[in-house]
């Protein structure tokens, strides 16, 4: 039962004679093939929330037999299939061991699944595309409890391998797109996981490229989402192995060292220093020594100090207009920095019943001091929400602002909302 040697390279060929699939036969094929070389009883298949696609949708492969198949559809078990309603398209694979059994249907769908023989333990695995497509694949087997959590680790290893290729696969061949090319990352999201694949924390990785933590989690984050992997160690993996970002290299180049870690000198900025403070203090002590104890020396020693203090009144003083002159440097460059090469941003707005401050909004958007073409806004709507979008319809300024619908589906949060967007 183990996925050795030979088992694993059987999943690594059968993905790859996916590429030349073209009918659901093949793809049932696949899931047989599959079933013996990782040692499975049953696998199915479900792809659901394909973009433009009402018909067949839900699309299924599986190896059941036709009488669960008439069993389920008189039951209506698509309805109150466990895996269908609680999994979360995480990434992560679910045990059905885990999930809930608190309702009378839901028992009855697991004692008929166990009496029709198709298995006592499962396991599904969960697949989110970048165009919101979605997809679920499971593993049904017969196993002891003491050889379970061997079975199943062998499983999720199968189910990594071949379930973004049979959804690629299904996705090309049954609804004639593809999603070889919808994997976007932007640049910031690239730089963030390059530095994620050599090992580097957020807070390395901030300053490094002069962010936050925060805004470093939230690049990479996205980029989780997009990828449809489970951390940020399998977006890069992905990242690496669709070619969006280079391999790590063996060799780490260092960090770029940050401003608040770059060696530097004390200027006049920086007021007076520790130690000068400690010297300033021992020649005051030795002056109010010698004229407690000899006056004779007093000339000699304000001779002698006088040229020091001197120079360094004249060399901070130097260093003062310095540091003012580069100011306004700065302050010049600022006036004149060109529209063309300011950043491009976008803002995601997720509005849900706030059609009272769509006004207030739409001006405080539009009184932004940066330059209009760099700028796009995105307002994220629940489709149900006829209020707000109506009020929004009157504010939109078609050169930077857009509109967005989330379609049904829960829990209704801001969050949701965001992750579609990045969708």
């Amino acid at each position: 039962m183990t996925l050795d040697t030979t088992p694993q390279r059987s999943v690594i060929w059968i993905a790859q004679t996916l590429k030349t699939a073209g009918t659901r036969t093949d793809f049932l094929r696949c899931l047989q093939d599959i079933c013996r070389a990782s040692g499975a009883k049953h696998a199915s298949f479900v792809m659901r929330h394909v973009p433009g696609i009402v018909e067949d949708d839900p699309f299924v492969v599986d190896t059941y037999s036709e009488a669960w198949r008439q069993n389920a559809s008189e039951q209506r078990y698509e309805f109150v299939d466990p895996v269908m309603i609680f999994n979360d398209y995480s990434g992560t694979p679910t045990d059905w061991a885990n999930l809930p059994k608190n309702k009378t249907r839901l028992r009855k769908f697991f004692r008929d699944f166990a009496e029709f023989n198709l298995g006592r333990q499962a396991i599904t695995a969960t697949y989110r595309g970048p165009q919101g497509d979605r997809s679920l694949l499971t593993f049904s087997v017969d196993a002891s409890e003491k050889r379970w959590p061997t079975i199943k680790q062998d499983l999720c290893a199968a189910a990594a391998i071949i379930h973004p290729a049979l959804h690629r696969a299904i996705l090309k061949v049954r609804f004639q797109l593809s999603d070889a090319n919808a994997v976007r990352l932007t640049p910031r999201e690239k730089e963030c996981l390059v530095w994620a694949a050599h090992g580097n924390t957020s807070k390395a990785i901030g300053e490094s490229l002069g962010l936050t933590p925060a805004t470093v989690n939230f690049f990479i984050d996205a980029a989780v989402v997009k990828l449809s992997a489970a951390n940020r160690a399998h977006a890069a993996a992905k990242a690496v192995a669709l070619g969006l970002i280079a391999p790590p290299l063996k060799h780490v180049p260092p960090l770029i060292v940050s401003r608040s870690h770059a060696l530097s000198f004390p200027t006049a900025k920086d007021g007076t220093s520790r130690w000068q403070k400690c010297c300033l203090a021992a020649t005051l002590f030795a002056i109010l020594a010698l004229l407690f104890f000899v006056h004779a020396p007093l000339a000699i020693l304000a001779l002698f100090f006088s040229p020091i203090f001197l120079s360094v009144l004249v060399l901070q003083l130097g260093m003062s207009i310095d540091s003012l002159s580069a100011e306004r440097e700065d302050e010049d460059k600022n006036a004149v920095f060109p529209d063309r090469d300011w950043p491009l941003y976008t803002l995601l707005i997720p509005l849900l019943d706030e059609d009272e401050i769509i006004d207030q909004l739409c001006d405080a958007i539009a009184s932004l001091d940066y330059p209009k073409d760099k700028l796009e806004v995105f307002f994220l709507l629940e489709e149900r929400d006829k209020k707000t979008r109506k009020a929004l319809l009157k504010q939109l300024r078609p050169s930077s602002m857009k509109m967005i619908i989330v379609p049904p589906g829960s829990p209704k949060t801001k969050p949701r909302a965001l992750n579609y967007a990045l969708d």
